[in-house]
């Protein structure tokens, strides 16, 4: 028996050209997402750029802090920008903010070039 349940809210934090995608996909699925990005450009390209029967509703939260995003999700998806001391002072706020049994995901492709 599968016990998983699918995640209701998800936060994505970053809504770049990664984040804004994902976060598409994820209402395209049914799900809610509350989203959050530092760059208020980004988070208004974010509404121009979802279906209509998403703007407006109640299934798109477009958050002013990590942990407001994070408070009540089920899955983070991080996609912030891709350095390093960054994405681990975002997921460090994630961290802290979420509750103990949400997963929390990274969209990291940080290479060594050594």
């Amino acid at each position: 028996m599968n016990t998983t349940a699918m995640p209701h809210l998800v936060a994505v934090l970053g809504t770049g050209t990664i984040g804004s995608s994902m976060t598409r996909l994820f209402l395209r699925h049914g799900l809610f997402v509350a989203a959050y990005d530092p760059d208020h450009g980004s988070m208004a390209r974010i509404s121009s750029t979802l279906p209509g029967s998403a703007i407006g509703t109640t299934r798109l939260s477009l958050c002013d802090s990590i942990g407001a995003a994070c408070r009540e999700a089920d899955f983070v998806f991080e996609a912030g920008p891709e350095r390093l001391e960054i994405k681990l002072e975002i997921l460090r706020l994630a961290d802290a903010a979420t509750r103990p049994t949400a997963v929390i995901a990274t969209r990291h492709v940080i290479a060594s070039r050594e």
